[in-house]
């Protein structure tokens, strides 16, 4: 053992002072390998970060929710929105038959957006805003946290009182980030509310699943200023909790058949509504990053390949320069073995040196698009071990024939050689 690790030694020395005299060879070594690994792990990362990032996003609607609605998120084959179109908004009294009627659920509540109204705050305006009014059951299937104030109570709920609570990008934009909004009067369309609290930021990702950009009112006030009932231009949807998440699906079953009553459907009818689960964008997710992956390997591969041709072809010249040292080592004694593992160290080294470049060109990447997009890219633990497992397997395989070629060459004509 002791021998075989004094061989090592001394070969990962040599290897090291072969790279180390001839620079620009390593550099340009260095070069190919780093671009493969930087490509692969690249792609890795940023599907990564893509992936966690939607994920965290989608996971906001939580995965035992029921969402009623007009719009299908997800459909089998072609979308057919000019039949979604047709279809009539879900409407607060749909909700009242759903929430006193459904045994397999623990809350039910309903939200309505209403978009391009006009939020006046003194000389300050927004427009093109959103409004959301919700019930009071809402914040069972949305956590709400708050940056001042508190959230609308029951009483107000019920009265349907003229009350708003701000998103943050909203208060940035009418208060000052400094200044207490609980008690200012804003007005909405007109309509003036007093503000009873600010929601502490969400922040956005790549699905802007968050009430940053939007104010929040009780959905009886909303019944009073919108005509919510005959409305198909805001979106409407009702939110179902399942009192059992394992009984989620014999749940979706029993809303289909309340919804089908209240709506008077025929037998052959077809459903003018949607049924919508986080489990349908889960499963359409998995298709997409599925392809994205296969891609990114794809091309990974492809700069591998080069990358790895381009330190086989260094390796031969390496070879060729060193042929007369070689006969040397061999008329000595030197093994075969001796030979092969002085020149596959020196592949690996090189690839491994490559590889690590490639990674830190990788964070550095990551940290621009971070800074300048505001969207956070990170390389885990292990896409890093990835990295240097492939610079190792690129390594091996492209010393290999090389170190081979140098094992067995003749001592007498290496000698000669010139």
């Amino acid at each position: 053992m002791y021998i075989f690790l004094q061989l090592f030694k001394e070969t990962f020395l040599q290897a090291c002072g072969e790279l180390w005299y001839n620079k620009l060879r390593t550099f340009l070594s260095l070069l190919g390998v780093s671009i493969g690994i930087f490509c692969v792990i690249s792609v890795a990362a940023m599907i990564d970060s893509l992936e966690l990032n939607i994920r965290q996003s989608v996971d906001k609607l939580g995965s035992d929710v029921l969402y009623v609605e007009k719009w299908s998120w997800v459909e089998e084959g072609e979308y057919k929105w000019w039949e979604f179109v047709k279809r009539p908004n879900v409407n607060y009294g749909e909700m009242q038959v759903l929430q006193n009627e459904l045994e397999g659920a623990s809350s039910v509540s309903m939200n309505a957006q209403n978009e391009g109204c006009l939020i006046k705050f003194e000389d300050k305006n927004i427009e093109e805003a959103s409004q959301v009014f919700i019930t009071d059951d809402f914040d069972k299937t949305w956590e709400f946290e708050l940056l001042q104030g508190r959230f609308i109570s029951k009483s107000e709920f019920q009265t349907g009182a003229a009350v708003v609570v701000v998103g943050y990008g909203y208060f940035e934009k009418l208060f000052d980030l400094e200044a207490n909004a609980i008690g200012k009067i804003i007005t909405i369309n007109g309509t003036k509310l007093e503000v009873i609290g600010v929601l502490a930021k969400e922040g956005k990702g790549l699905i802007d699943i968050s009430f940053d950009n939007s104010v929040v009112s009780p959905m009886r006030y909303g019944l009073r200023v919108v005509n919510l009932k005959n409305s198909n231009e805001i979106n409407q949807q009702i939110a179902i909790k399942a009192a059992n998440a394992d009984m989620l699906q014999e749940l979706k079953a029993e809303v289909r058949g309340k919804m089908r009553a209240i709506r008077r459907l025929k037998p052959k009818d077809k459903d003018n509504f949607s049924i919508n689960e986080l489990s349908i964008v889960s499963k359409q997710l998995s298709k997409i990053f599925s392809t994205i992956n296969l891609a990114g390997i794809i091309i990974g591969l492809l700069s591998i390949l080069v990358g790895g041709f381009g330190i086989a072809n260094i390796m031969f010249v390496s070879v060729k320069e060193r042929t007369n040292l070689i006969g040397i080592k061999k008329a000595i004694g030197a093994r075969k073995s001796y030979i092969i593992a002085e020149f596959l160290i020196e592949s690996v080294l090189l690839c491994i040196a490559g590889g690590i470049v490639g990674i830190l060109l990788v964070l550095g990447l990551a940290s621009l698009i971070t800074y300048v997009l505001d969207f956070s890219i990170f390389l885990s633990i292990k896409n890093i071990m990835k990295g240097i497992a492939i610079s190792t397997a690129i390594g091996l395989a492209s010393g290999i024939l090389p170190a081979i070629y140098a094992a067995n060459l003749d001592p007498v004509e290496a000698i000669r050689s010139k």
